[in-house]
């Protein structure tokens, strides 16, 4: 069996998934550390297979590994206290880190939507503890003025992100430069919808993905100020 393929497997965990404690953590880099100076001298010598190699530290690699997260939330990620439903709060923050990633990556696309989806998310909730009332008022308002073409949905849940986003601010829950950088977001958002980036002759790239991303910052930035 070849030794190479282990090493690489080892070495592409990101370091922020290896959240054991202390011991464990000098276990694993010890492990890792005889793996790579083990495979390193037997291609050395012309060889790359694993015989030779003590099981123990494959058993300890694997133990380790096997105690870690799948996905973790990078250090610095919004906390979002503004989300009373921890359940939520803790998905959203998951989501939040997966576009930091995407963006690390050039995952352009999945940086570009998963940013929507959260802003969407964060909308729905804020717009679910605001009186019916107010929001229903918004909404007949900016039917009125031409904003939207026709009458909105009773459920927030059949809205869709320009709803959000118009109501959202007029009801003084975003800036309007926050609404400006959700409406340029929204259209990039729209291409996960099959067809749409033919139709429209458009693309996710750095630019849909950093301006996902900016929209983010600020609806984040702006609901905070709420707490």
């Amino acid at each position: 069996m070849s030794a190479v393929p282990w090493v690489e497997a080892v070495r592409s965990v990101p370091d922020e998934l290896i959240t054991v404690d202390s011991i464990d953590l000098l276990r694993f880099i010890s492990a890792r550390a005889r793996l790579e100076a083990f495979v390193a001298a037997s291609i050395q010598q012309g060889r790359e297979q694993l015989q030779g190699f003590p099981m123990t530290n494959i058993e300890t690699l694997h133990r380790v590994l096997s105690r870690c997260p799948d996905r973790v939330i990078p250090k610095g990620t919004h906390e979002l206290k503004f989300i009373a439903d921890q359940g939520l709060r803790a998905s959203l923050r998951q989501d939040i880190g997966s576009v930091e990633m995407s963006v690390r990556d050039a995952d352009w696309k999945a940086a570009t939507v998963i940013a929507g989806s959260v802003i969407e998310a964060l909308l729905l909730d804020t717009l679910r503890r605001i009186a019916p009332h107010e929001v229903s008022a918004q909404s007949k308002s900016l039917v009125e003025s031409k904003v939207f073409s026709k009458p909105v949905p009773t459920g927030l849940d059949d809205w869709t992100m320009h709803r959000f986003i118009e109501v959202s601010k007029g009801l003084g829950l975003i800036k309007d430069e926050t609404a400006r950088q959700a409406r340029l977001m929204k259209l990039f958002r729209n291409l996960i919808h099959p067809g749409a980036a033919e139709r429209n002759q458009m693309e996710c790239n750095r630019g849909s993905a950093y301006s996902a991303v900016a929209a983010l910052e600020f609806v984040v930035s702006d609901l905070s100020r709420r707490e």
